[in-house]
């Protein structure tokens, strides 16, 4: 069984592969479904199989790069889990890519340790599929754990930082709390502005939503304002 692993990790690696690419092609989600559960069984398989799967399972170099492979094993499972969930939640299946965003979290916190970047991405991808389902308090709470750990390794001017704290303030914006959500348009801009300069798409969508705000809160000269700033650059 040992020696049919190699075997079953580079299946499972194709069949997402091969799930990529359906899900990249408007039409073909179930097409990115059947490769992605495909993948999904594969990696499973090479997991079970694995000999060494923690450190303490290791008595040479050969048993820790056993483990090296494992863990890569264990978090493309996860990373199978994700683009399941992101299928599911372009297909508008909330319920479903829950499910499968939640599968991954389990895995890669348990894997991984709470802190890891995968970790945050889950959170984000968690929280989007709150924010489609209306459930703002929920979306802002996983929106929250991913900030937070973004910022930890990352810092405050990255662009994965920022991209989250947009998110959540558009939710404060959809919340009615304008002044909470300003005050995360406004670091955003700042880092994208830092990081991407004046001229960039994602600087335009940041002015767009401090307009937004700015109209909601009655204050339409200088909404106004910024919409020109947007459509400028």
């Amino acid at each position: 069984a040992n020696q049919s692993s190699p075997t079953h990790q580079q299946l499972g690696m194709i069949f997402r592969k091969m799930g990529d690419i359906h899900g990249k092609t408007k039409g073909e989600e179930n097409d990115a479904l059947r490769a992605y559960r495909a993948a999904r069984v594969f990696w499973k398989k090479h997991i079970a199989d694995s000999p060494v799967k923690n450190v303490e399972d290791c008595r040479n170099a050969d048993d820790y790069k056993k483990l090296s492979h494992h863990l890569e094993a264990v978090e493309g499972l996860a990373l199978t889990f994700n683009r399941i969930g992101g299928v599911y939640t372009s297909k508008g299946d909330l319920q479903s890519a829950l499910a499968a965003f939640h599968e991954a979290l389990e895995i890669l916190i348990e894997t991984l340790g709470p802190e890891n970047l995968e970790v945050a991405k889950t959170y984000h991808n968690i929280g989007v599929c709150y924010r489609h389902s209306d459930d703002w308090d929920s979306a802002l709470e996983y929106y929250q754990c991913a900030y937070d750990i973004f910022e930890h390794n990352l810092g405050q001017d990255h662009l994965d930082t920022v991209r989250t704290l947009h998110n959540i303030g558009g939710l404060y914006r959809r919340r009615k709390e304008y002044s909470k959500a300003m005050t995360c348009f406004k670091e955003v801009l700042q880092v994208r502005r830092m990081l991407l300069g004046d001229n960039h798409p994602s600087v335009s969508i940041t002015l767009v939503s401090m307009a937004a705000v700015l109209r909601r809160s009655g204050r339409e000269a200088e909404a106004k304002k910024f919409y020109a700033a947007a459509v400028r650059f």
